[in-house]
């Protein structure tokens, strides 16, 4: 079993030795909910530290000094830029200082802005429509099969530029026969939209020029880059909608995101960065006319800001438009690059082997150079613009800057939504009625997704090393859950706002297979989804309830069980001669108060000997705890496995065996002694399980509350009953009820019956065998827990501690007086403030010689009856009204209880 559990601090894990292959199977998408604090987070600062450090090694050489940048990190969640960056060369940019409104032309970026314009206006849904349905010019000619979606993302194998490239328009005819070209009659140079041409071209001359060029490609075969796509498309939405793009996007786009630094076609009066300060050659005022929706868009880092928010939050449309919009539409001939409308998308592999996506888009115009990256699974983006003369490098300072920020600020943005996962969504989740948990650890390995370890749903495992779904489907060892980007939102609680109140997820149960040259190893993560359902739902569909403070407060799982509380790890129980004992807490609700579990655990620190009777004695508590599912007065059993513990402070895992070994290797070779070889012991594996606890705490918690409170008095009333319960558990572990394991008792144990069968040879035992004694030796054990309720009023130990010398005590009883010798402390056995029928019940428990401490039966039968004792009980609390003052009314005994155990404050 693996638990997760967090406290205010460093996390503490309970973990598992889990082999998780490195060929992990994870589905398209996030590994983790995308991260909400990155401004805050630490490895921000640390990565702004590092790319800043770098500038000096790389972008600042001698290459890109002359050349005018900026850069400019966001995130959809924070409504704010989480780093920015700035450099002005030291030559005349026509202005003083670069900044975030300082303007650039941004090239074929704006291609992003003529499909996003096309999807707000028109939408997706004509992305089939043939062109020609919109273009006349083009019927008739074989274009029927070229359809707006292909122009949009590449794919309409059209040529790329009707005449902006033509080298016959740049070269005179010395220069092209340097070149090995043929000279050209005057009517095949074109004249309008080339290199030298004085004018841009009318609409006749581009689709003359363009119909003359053979097509590279059918349509949908393979992407080949097209500007005059991007004018075919602008032509369609024109038809479609009666507004230009250019129009459109002015006013749909910037208009609406408050862009005011930025324009569609019109050269900016101000603030505009001008390599050399001359706006022609350096191709600030170049118009390119009817193929402007391919490039002519000037913006700042601060306006393309707010359109990459705009995007990955889907303001202007909707988020299913969003959705197809960021996908990949055809494939490049590189396994890592494919192509969207109009998105250059690159697949990285992160170092969990997670592979993601980046949708970019670079653009290039004259001097200018410019990118937008947009990393959806993170909600994270970034702008490069960069400036620069033709030989001023401006081309490799913005790869360099796509880069950087790619290689320090994805991992960043990764590890950032694992911690938040870590924090938000790991713990144990359990459902009380229906003896169902879960077990979430989302930062349990490199891998991607959050790990479940333990999915146990009746009684029954569904994940775990006995999960029947191992025989059935070669799955369900573990699981992962991976966001499935469905939600939820509620209003916050003082109306300001919404908040997302419940979030979807995924699981998978299967691992990778070996790859093979065709074969897909990986191919039941994706086919299974969905599959199998139970009653209609799909046992693969998990979701989160969330709070306003970003954190998960209960669970479903479909097919299962529903809403279950969460849990945190609280402190430390305590710890015994074989194990130690955890302290774990749901998290209160409005509607009920929260429920504690314990969680114990054998050391695994012990010589092997040891350690054996160690864990058996573990595996039998776990044992009768498992006939009493159901049962009051005995703590619940949620789960059990054999696990490595880590803990501050706690080792179950390597032992102290193994490091007592090491020490002595360690200190023959400082006296130059040889080593002798030892074998390596394997890392142990010690049961380990979980059960309810007492809703705040143990009885050493509450005797340190009521001294540290000056509380002088317990009632005895309260003393009689907080015994009865733990003599109950004595009779539990010697006699476990006799039914099915999966069955529940369902009402208070029939202790007449162990009382019946205490004297019997034939009576049940555990699996080893209890000796005769044993149900006095956990008597005796009892009795010293609560001889420390019984003396509230000290803190002195010694005086807790059993007589090494047992000393003669004297009681009476209805059969007369009666002396024995017993091990009882002192400070038991002269307390007169308590009921002295307990205190002789309990020093009889610790007397010296076996003969004479009661059997279980006798204590069992002496404390029923005190526990019908009134207020006005003859013999009962006299000394104590005399001392006190107080009579042990029923309402003072409620008073007393709510106080002391339902509303102490949690440890």
């Amino acid at each position: 079993m693996i638990l997760t559990f967090r406290i205010a601090g460093p996390l503490i894990l309970v973990t598992q030795v889990l082999a998780t292959s490195s060929n992990t199977c994870a589905l398209a998408g996030p590994g983790f909910p995308a991260p909400s604090h990155l401004s805050s987070s630490s490895l921000l600062s640390d990565a702004t530290s590092q790319f800043e450090e770098s500038l000096r090694n790389e972008v600042l050489s001698s290459q890109g000094k002359d050349t005018a940048w900026g850069v400019a990190l966001f995130s959809s969640k924070e409504n704010k830029t989480l780093y920015e960056h700035y450099y002005t060369p030291p030559i005349d940019i026509g202005v003083s200082k670069v900044d975030r409104n300082s303007i650039f032309r941004i090239g074929s970026v704006s291609k992003v802005f003529s499909v996003w314009s096309f999807l707000i206006e028109v939408g997706d849904e004509r992305f089939n429509d043939p062109i020609t349905k919109y273009v006349p010019e083009l019927v008739n000619l074989g274009w029927e099969e070229v359809t707006l979606g292909q122009l949009a993302s590449h794919a309409a194998g059209i040529p790329r530029d009707p005449t902006f490239n033509e080298l016959g328009a740049a070269l005179d005819s010395t220069q092209a026969a340097a070149f090995g070209f043929p000279t050209l009659e005057k009517s095949q140079v074109p004249t309008c939209g080339a290199t030298g041409a004085n004018r841009t071209c009318t609409r006749s001359e581009l689709f003359s020029y363009l119909l003359q060029q053979h097509p590279p490609y059918p349509t949908a075969y393979s992407p080949s880059y097209s500007n005059v796509a991007y004018t075919l498309l602008g032509y369609a939405q024109e038809v479609i909608t009666g507004t230009p793009v250019g129009t459109a996007i002015t006013k749909n786009i910037m208009g609406v995101l408050g862009m005011s630094d930025s324009s569609f076609q019109d050269i900016p009066s101000s603030g505009g960065v001008i390599p050399g300060g001359d706006a022609t050659e350096s191709g600030w005022n170049e118009d390119l006319g009817l193929t402007s929706p391919a490039g002519s868009i000037y913006s700042s880092t601060s306006d393309m800001v707010k359109a990459g928010q705009a995007i990955l939050q889907s303001t202007l449309m909707s988020p299913a438009q969003t959705r197809r919009w960021l996908k990949p539409l055809i494939q490049t001939g590189y396994l890592s690059t494919a192509v969207g409308a109009p998105w250059e998308i690159r697949y990285l592999t992160l170092s969990n082997e997670r592979m993601t996506q980046l949708y970019t888009k670079q653009g290039d115009e004259s001097s200018y150079h410019a990118a937008l990256v947009l990393s959806p699974e993170h909600d994270l983006g970034w702008i490069v613009l960069t400036a620069g003369a033709p030989n001023a490098g401006a081309t490799g300072v913005r790869e360099t800057l796509m880069n950087s920020f790619g290689n320090l600020f994805l991992p960043v943005a990764e590890q950032q939504a694992k911690n938040e996962a870590i924090s938000n969504f790991s713990g144990s989740f359990v459902d009380q009625a229906t003896n169902s948990s879960v077990i979430v650890q989302a930062g349990s390995s490199n891998a991607p997704g959050m790990l479940v370890t333990s999915l146990i749903s009746r009684g029954a495992q569904v994940v775990g090393p006995e999960s029947p779904l191992i025989q059935l489907y070669g799955a369900g060892q573990y699981a992962r859950l991976y966001p499935s980007n469905l939600r939820a939102t509620s209003m916050s609680s003082n109306g300001s706002g919404t908040y997302v109140s419940r979030l979807g997820f995924r699981a998978t149960y299967f691992n990778a297979t070996q790859p093979g040259q065709v074969h897909d190893p990986c191919l039941s993560t994706w086919t299974a989804i969905g599959a199998p359902t139970y009653g209609q739902a799909a046992l693969d569909d998990w979701v989160f309830h969330i709070g306003e403070d970003g954190q998960a407060k209960s669970l479903e799982v479909a097919g299962y069980f529903t809403h279950n509380p969460k849990i945190k790890f609280v402190g430390h129980a305590g710890l015994g001669r074989h194990g130690g004992a955890l302290i774990l807490s749901e998290e209160a609700s409005a509607e009920q108060k929260a429920r504690k579990i314990v969680i114990k655990y054998s050391y695994g620190s012990l010589s092997p000997d040891k350690q054996s009777n160690a864990d058996d004695d573990l595996r039998n508590e776990y044992c009768w705890l498992k006939k009493l599912r159901g049962a009051e007065h005995i703590g619940q059993l949620i789960y059990m496995a054999d696990c490595s513990l880590r803990i501050p402070g706690i080792s179950n895992g390597e032992s102290t065996y193994e490091d007592s070994l090491r020490k002595n290797r360690e200190r023959e070779e400082a006296s130059g002694d040889e080593p002798q070889p030892t074998a390596a012991a394997p890392v142990r594996r010690c049961p380990t399980f979980a059960l309810e606890y007492l809703p705040y705490g143990t009885i050493y918690d509450l005797h340190e509350m009521l001294y540290t409170s000056g509380q002088l008095w317990v009632p005895s009333r309260f003393l009689w009953r907080i015994w009865l319960c733990m003599v109950r558990q004595c009779i539990a572990m010697a006699f476990p009820p006799d039914i099915p394991d999966d069955q529940y008792v369902g009402q208070l144990i029939d202790f007449g019956r162990g009382k019946l069968e205490l004297g019997e040879s034939a009576r049940r035992r555990l699996p080893n065998n209890i000796p005769e004694y044993a149900s006095k030796k956990n008597l005796y054990g009892a009795a010293q827990v609560m001889m420390r309720l019984c003396s509230v009023h000290t803190q002195d130990g010694d005086v807790y501690l059993p007589r090494v010398d047992p000393v003669p005590y004297t009681y009476t009883d209805e059969s007369g007086s009666h002396t024995i010798l017993t091990r009882a402390p002192e400070i038991l056995t002269t307390n007169a403030i308590v009921d002295p029928q307990l205190l002789n019940l309990l020093a009889r428990i610790m007397a010296y010689s076996w003969p004479e401490k009661p059997s279980l039966k006798e204590v069992l039968d002496e404390t029923e009856a005190a526990i019908n004792k009134g207020p006005d009980h003859p013999g009962l609390l006299t000394e104590n009204a005399e001392l006190l003052g107080v009579i042990e009314t029923d309402d003072i005994l409620e008073k007393f209880s709510q106080h002391w155990l339902y509303d102490a404050p949690p440890l």
